[in-house]
């Protein structure tokens, strides 16, 4: 296996390495006797050659317009981001010093190709505005896609679960999930997310409404000059700005709830929105920021038997998923050399470790961290 991990290692600097007899030889594994025991070793060198198979087809980088390189995204470079996802949980999983090297050589492949080459090139693509006219913008939100809903008749109920931090790779995967485990339609559409790209903002957006506001040093957002904060402050703007019965429920309260409870939650109600917090929970945190990828597994599982419930026991037709926000992460942490300092200017209102918010633009060089 050492040997094999390492020839692997050796063709990942060649960008014509001939990687179809890797898949043969994966597959040729599956019918040994001791596939168990290394089966997740054989998963990390899987997601591995995704990776260089992915790298091989993008020789000339991503340089392109912006509203071409989000779609882009959307349709395939996301996929990068779910391998290295992939990859990481499944080394993890395998424990021992035979991925060793070969992790130390997805983690460059990852940062200093894909994110620096990414970055820069969708930063050098993107104007002086957040914007892009070919691409929905999560402000419209409801109006897009719950409303439509609603105004079909006035019996239709819309269910929406808003999943704190689910990244659009993971809903990808999710929507994967959802189509084999149950019976309906599925799409996925990505959506151009507000900046800064943050829970307070994120949530905010995903209500019916007109005007945001963003608070500097607040936790809380105004939309139409009300209070976005908490499940009480949206569940008041939901009801007054959708012009129908809605209500504001905990995914985990719901879950907990026998089939009779969770009709009797919904029943008064033609638009639930449901909150659901997993990755973020965890992500946004130091100390537990290392089982984000872990979480969002833990996530998709979840997901999946909230929609259940929500079409075979209380018998909803209409499900939306969506996110206030994603996340990057990257498993080696990032070196001082590679961090920027903040500015001291009076333009800036409000300095975190992910953005900083200012009256106007910040002179001096610095690297966009929010990507």
């Amino acid at each position: 296996m050492r040997t094999c991990v390492k020839t692997l290692r050796s063709q990942i600097g060649q960008p014509t390495a001939q990687l179809a007899p890797w898949r043969n030889w994966l597959q040729a594994r599956h019918t040994l006797i001791w596939f168990s025991k290394y089966e997740k070793i054989y998963q990390a060198i899987e997601a591995a050659i995704a990776l260089l198979e992915f790298k091989q087809q993008y020789t000339e980088g991503f340089r392109q317009p912006a509203p071409t390189l989000f779609k882009a995204y959307a349709s395939d470079l996301h996929s990068f981001d779910r391998a290295y996802r992939h990859f990481i949980t499944k080394s993890d999983d395998a424990h021992g010093d035979i991925l060793k090297g070969l992790i130390e050589d997805v983690e460059n492949l990852y940062t200093q190709w894909f994110l620096d080459e990414l970055g820069d090139a969708w930063s050098n693509a993107l104007d002086e505005r957040w914007e892009l006219a070919s691409i929905a913008s999560q402000t419209k939100f409801f109006a897009r896609y719950v409303l439509p809903i609603l105004e079909r008749s006035d019996r239709e109920k819309a269910f929406v679960i808003i999943s704190d931090a689910l990244r659009y790779e993971v809903a990808s995967e999710l929507q994967e999930v959802i189509q084999k485990e149950i019976r309906g339609e599925t799409s996925i559409e990505a959506q151009f997310g507000v900046l800064p790209s943050v829970t307070r903002l994120g949530m905010a957006a995903l209500l019916p409404g007109s005007k945001l506001e963003l608070i500097p040093a607040s936790d809380d957002v105004l939309l139409d000059g009300l209070s976005t904060k908490g499940a009480i402050a949206r569940q008041k703007i939901l009801n007054q700005n959708s012009r129908v019965e809605a209500t504001a429920i905990d995914a985990k309260d719901l879950l907990a709830m026998n089939t009779d409870e969770g009709r009797a939650a919904v029943q008064p109600y033609r638009l639930i929105y449901i909150y659901h917090n997993v990755i973020d929970a965890i992500g946004d945190k130091a100390s537990s920021e290392r089982q984000v990828f872990s979480a969002c597994e833990q996530a998709i599982s979840e997901l999946l038997r909230l929609v259940k419930k929500i079409c075979n026991s209380i018998n909803g037709t209409n499900v939306i998923i969506t996110a206030d926000h994603g996340f990057l992460y990257q498993r080696r942490p990032i070196q001082e050399a590679d961090k920027r300092p903040i500015p001291s200017s009076e333009t800036v209102l409000e300095s975190k470790r992910r953005y900083l918010l200012g009256e106007r633009k910040i002179s001096g060089e610095m690297r966009d961290t929010t990507r």
